[in-house]
């Protein structure tokens, strides 16, 4: 699992990139982190992205997201 120091890492690089996550791969991220096993890094990914959607209407609640398999 990220710790926090490592998803505010995260969300900096994304706000300094303009939060295009569109073209930035959350995967070269949490990869040159070296935070996460490689095994995780598809799971955490999807997770990162289902935690910074930015549409309101589509984004979960925390009770929701902390369901994700990823961290269960």
């Amino acid at each position: 699992m990220l710790s926090s120091y490592v998803l505010v890492a995260i969300i900096g690089m994304l706000l300094r990139m303009n939060g295009d996550i569109k073209t930035t791969s959350l995967e070269v991220i949490l990869r040159g982190l070296k935070a996460v096993d490689e095994k995780d890094i598809p799971g955490a990914t999807v997770f990162m992205r289902r935690c910074l959607t930015l549409d309101p209407k589509l984004q979960l609640s925390a009770q929701e997201l902390l369901k994700d398999d990823w961290l269960v």
